[in-house]
């Protein structure tokens, strides 16, 4: 007997059959958070240096891969969009932090840019 698959979901989670087996008629399902599947599509396109589309993925759904602050995010996002001198006025308070080496962040910064 085949039996076709069939999805189905509920709010927050995404169902997929499981395989059916040939002697009995029942299937099995395996239930999966949409978050999650967010997450691993995140991880994928970050794994593919894809980042536009991941901060795309991330701001339309609302799910962040990561544990990142919204100031973090905020930066990630100047610096995606290009925003050179926002992104280097956003950060500049960190020069005011006892030990933070402003000679090399430059370095660093501008030599990628």
């Amino acid at each position: 007997m085949v039996t076709t698959p069939r999805m189905s979901s509920s709010p927050g989670h995404a169902s997929a059959p499981g395989p059916a087996s040939p002697a009995s008629s029942s299937s099995s399902r395996l239930s999966v958070r949409e978050e999650d599947v967010v997450k691993l599509a995140c991880e994928f396109l970050q794994n593919r240096q894809l980042h536009i589309s991941q901060a795309t993925l991330e701001r339309e759904t609302g799910v962040i891969n990561g544990c990142f602050s919204d100031d973090l995010l905020f930066l990630r996002q100047l610096i995606l969009d290009g925003a050179w001198e926002d992104a280097v006025e956003f950060v500049a308070p960190l020069r005011q932090i006892k030990g933070f080496d402003a000679d090399r962040y430059n370095a660093d910064f501008w030599g990628v840019v």
